[in-house]
């Protein structure tokens, strides 16, 4: 004995009345200003979600009465055929009915969409009512209601992930030989620059991760300072540590014997420094100081083994992190790197 149709039409019911109610109370409405299209929104979102609840219901519920017996002779894949069905008619209705998509196609869906499903519901449900409509026309109102989901749904998903996409494109085929007007500037910058005065402001751009004719420039530039290692050393003592780790971290020096003891030394600074700032900064992120500490540790890794200890100086930076904060004060990763690397020192 079939089951009854009487759950089926309960659900396919209250969302009509769902739909009603969309349609009266919002689609047919102009969006309001103010605090007003907040609660729009979200009666919008509401409405919509609790729609396409129903309708997976009550595809549940025709399914238990043998509706979609016709749908593929498994059941495995009739089941998985449905689910696709609901899935692909979920992302159009919610999308369509949140405004997404533009253009007469779209603004069509927000209506047609959910009204197809719910005559195709009702046939689906009712054999008495499908017994004046062929029963052919039933399902072929299925397959185009899961067809034309199926096509708004994909286009929806292709450009959701558009952005991401070309951003990918654009990382693949990134010309690392050709600046941009703002890259260029840097060039103009580089070449004017003071070194007399300025030749600290450089050292960002020696990083290994920078473009090459930016870094291969700004060595060259900082190069032509007859004293422009010492002035490194300086740097460390004064406190444009995290500056002149950028540089020790990715590029040789032609006088290795004059950095062992002021690296030490410049550890320490970047420890009072953090300490200060973390003492007195009003916001901190987890990933902060991850960039110094990481130039920092590779620092001292090419510079151990020259007759200085940095164990210390390092587990002195690491005591700076613990640093309390009357403020919100997060896990720092850059913590935890140098956890790891004094660990992997001590044995």
């Amino acid at each position: 004995m079939q089951a009854s149709p009487l759950l089926a039409n309960i659900l396919l019911s209250i969302a009509t009345l769902i739909f009603i109610l969309l349609v009266g109370g919002i689609y047919l409405k102009p969006m309001p200003g103010g605090d007003y299209r907040v609660g729009y929104a979200w009666s919008a979102l509401i409405l919509n979600l609790a729609f396409i609840l129903l309708i997976g219901l009550s595809m549940l519920a025709i399914g238990w009465r043998g509706g979609f017996q016709w749908v593929a002779a498994g059941s495995d894949k009739r089941l998985g055929l449905l689910l696709l069905g609901f899935l692909v008619i979920a992302i159009t209705v919610g999308a369509s009915g949140m405004g997404e998509g533009s253009g007469w196609i779209a603004r069509v869906l927000t209506i047609a969409m959910p009204m197809a499903v719910l005559t195709t519901g009702y046939l689906l449900a009712n054999d008495n009512l499908a017994g004046g409509v062929p029963a052919s026309i039933a399902r072929w109102m299925t397959l185009l209601v899961f067809g034309v989901s199926g096509v708004f749904a994909s286009v929806f998903v292709v450009a959701s992930m558009m952005p991401r996409l070309q951003g990918i494109f654009h990382t693949l085929t990134y010309d690392r030989s050709k600046l941009d007007s703002f890259e260029e500037g840097i060039l103009v910058n580089i070449d004017n620059c003071d070194l007399s005065k300025d030749m600290m402001f450089l050292l960002i751009h020696t990083d290994a991760n920078r473009k090459g004719i930016i870094r291969e420039r700004a060595l060259a530039k900082i190069k032509t300072r007859p004293d422009w290692q010492e002035e490194l050393v300086r740097g460390l003592e004064v406190g444009w540590t995290e500056e002149v780790f950028t540089f020790l971290a990715s590029n040789e020096v032609e006088n290795k014997s004059l950095f062992p003891e002021p690296v030490r030394r410049g550890v320490l600074k970047l420890a009072e420094l953090v300490r200060k700032a973390i003492k007195e900064s009003r916001e901190l992120s987890a990933g902060q100081y991850t960039w110094e500490v990481d130039r920092v540790l590779r620092t001292v890794d090419k510079y151990t083994g020259m007759g200085v200890d940095y164990l210390p100086a390092v587990r002195e930076l690491r005591a700076a992190f613990d640093q309390s904060s009357p403020f919100t004060k997060p896990a720092l990763r850059a913590a935890k790197m140098l956890d790891k690397w004094i660990k992997k020192r001590q044995g």
